[in-house]
């Protein structure tokens, strides 16, 4: 599976991570959680994050990797 490059830069990565926090915490009781179609809306939790909060554009797997599905 494809990933971001900017995943790579381990200074980017410590931003990703803390953008994964961000939205675990945003995300903890949307009513999809655990249910099919969450990952998707927590990548895009997090691409929104890390594009309004840090200036970064991140992409998502699954924009990295059109050919999948993810739940």
């Amino acid at each position: 599976m494809k990933r971001d490059p900017i995943e790579n830069d381990p200074e980017m990565k410590k931003i990703i991570d803390k953008a994964y926090k961000e939205a675990e915490i945003i995300l903890a009781k949307h009513e999809r959680r655990g249910k099919v179609g969450f990952s998707k809306i927590f990548a895009r939790k997090v691409k929104e994050i890390l594009k309004e909060k840090y200036g970064i554009d991140w992409k998502t797997p699954s924009e990295m990797n059109p050919r999948l599905k993810f739940d």
